[in-house]
């Protein structure tokens, strides 16, 4: 459903919610996704104490803008849905405790019965984009590597638990090994292709499809984060984040620990805002040149007023997350907190 229908079934929910006092929840743009407070949240999430109502203060209920049905996440309480499916499951324990009545009910799902067969609509003055999906060829070759894949794969460190973990997958069709970018509800909206020929003006070396989707709303890595999640180590490419993940498992830190990735090293709003609502820390681990310091000076602006950020500090001789290997968890144990750093640094100086 366009987002004006998402809006008003969410402020009618929010309104009985709290006892209609508010109509007017949080919206937080991810993507194609609204983050939303959890509208099930003072029935289905742990109450601190006896009497408490949990009322889902850090938004964790996702609601994706697409045509037709749209689907419905929470991932704290797990729920999974469509906005259909999640009127009702609201209904089921509001109506008993008289928060909302049948006919409100009857009335919300008439409406997004309607809404979902309405194609014509208009949003923010602009023409709805219908949601192209990932071509189904390309989804097909997903999970697998085979021949010239499995090779590079294998000459990149890759191991075959990591192919079942990110989904990895090699397409004959395009001489591609294909990465999925996977949400953090285990969505696909997008592959990038890396090609195994030479790369030329007419074949890139990477490719998206399918073309169009922002990549930069999205963290690679993003659907392992869990509840344990604490710390995110923050990075640029694809290889770099499977390398450091797969040395955080056999390290015993993951999930608790976890790398994501930029897909480049320009830090995108969307991606700052995921960061910030999904960890505690953040350990800015940029490549060790040029663009990837400039990452590192950007991302440590913009988070550190929110949550802890750290520094770390490259050994002698490597040039990004991938050719650490094993000594990640080096790099990663060293590290020094940015404002404990700086204080350090000027008083070496005698600034202080």
């Amino acid at each position: 459903m366009h987002r004006q229908h998402i809006e008003y079934v969410v402020r009618k929910l929010n309104y009985y919610k709290t006892e209609r006092r508010s109509d007017s929840p949080d919206f937080r743009p991810t993507g194609d996704w609204y983050m939303i407070n959890c509208l099930l949240s003072r029935w289905t999430h742990q109450p601190k104490y006896e009497g408490h109502v949990p009322m889902d203060n850090n938004p964790s209920m996702g609601i994706k803008e697409q045509e037709g049905i749209s689907t419905v996440h929470c991932f704290s309480c797990k729920f999974k849905s469509g906005l259909l499916g999640l009127v009702q499951e609201f209904a089921r324990y509001a109506i008993p405790e008289g928060l909302m009545t049948t006919k409100e009910r009857d009335d919300l799902i008439a409406y997004i019965a309607l809404a979902e067969e309405d194609d014509t609509l208009v949003i923010h003055g602009k023409e709805h984009k219908r949601v192209v999906p990932v071509p189904d060829d390309v989804l097909e070759c997903l999970g697998e590597l085979y021949d010239e894949g499995a090779d590079y794969a294998e000459s990149r460190g890759i191991e075959s638990e990591d192919v079942e973990l990110w989904k990895l997958g090699y397409s004959e069709k395009y001489r591609r090994l294909m990465f999925p970018i996977i949400d953090h509800f285990g969505h696909i909206p997008m592959v990038q292709g890396r090609t195994l020929d030479e790369v030329t003006k007419e074949n890139p070396k990477y490719k998206n499809y399918p073309s169009g989707v922002e990549k930069q709303h999205y963290l690679y890595g993003e659907h392992l984060i869990t509840e344990e999640t604490e710390i995110l180590l923050v990075m640029e490419g694809m290889l770099d984040v499977i390398s450091a993940n797969r040395h955080l498992r056999k390290a015993g830190l993951f999930p608790k620990v976890l790398a994501v990735g930029l897909m480049g090293s320009e830090p995108h709003g969307m991606q700052l805002q995921k960061i910030i609502r999904w960890a505690k820390e953040a350990v800015l681990l940029g490549d060790n040149d040029a663009p990837g310091k400039l990452m590192n000076k950007k991302l440590e602006e913009s988070l550190r007023d929110y949550m802890e950020v750290s520094r770390v500090y490259y050994p002698e001789g490597y040039k990004d997350p991938d050719e650490l290997g094993e000594r990640v968890i080096e790099v990663y144990n060293n590290r020094r907190n940015w404002l404990q750093d700086k204080l350090e640094a000027m008083f070496q100086r005698g600034a202080i």
